[in-house]
């Protein structure tokens, strides 16, 4: 597999094959500038209204929630709580699943349970999720 990349080493395309044409690497140039410079101006007002938030951040957390709720974009976990960073200890996955068998989801179950010791486990659904529109829609094989 061949990987193309553009300037500042952000892939371009993953195969050759898979070509982008200038229109869409600049869009994309563009699209990654604009977070870059939101999370500035984000650092910025953060720092204005508390000197010492990111030290605080930084100097560890104790979420009483563990939240496992959708990938969905439309559903931000801190903002529809109401709640702050470090309050949350977030998982997010396509409809919200847990498995037994998922080691991602299991360790972060263990390690809000028993490092951060998270008393309150919320698993969140949400109105329209694509995902589990999707696993309804999935037929099973049957036997033959």
């Amino acid at each position: 597999m061949a990987w193309r990349f553009g300037q500042h080493g952000r892939v371009l395309a993953l195969h050759p094959t898979h070509r982008l044409i200038r229109a869409q690497a600049l869009a994309a140039d563009k699209q990654l500038k604009t977070i870059f410079e939101n999370n500035r101006r984000w650092v910025q007002e953060e720092v204005k209204k508390d000197k010492d938030y990111f030290n605080r951040m930084a100097s560890g957390q104790s979420p009483q929630i563990l939240w496992i709720g959708c990938s969905d974009s439309r559903v931000p976990a801190n903002r529809i709580m109401g709640l702050d960073a470090g309050d949350v200890f977030v998982a997010r996955n396509v409809a919200n699943q847990v498995i037994g068998t998922d080691m991602s989801m299991m360790s972060v179950i263990q390690y809000a349970v028993n490092v951060l010791k998270v008393p309150h486990i919320v698993i969140c659904g949400h109105y329209d999720c694509g995902g589990a529109v999707s696993y309804t829609h999935l037929t099973l094989p049957t036997k033959a």
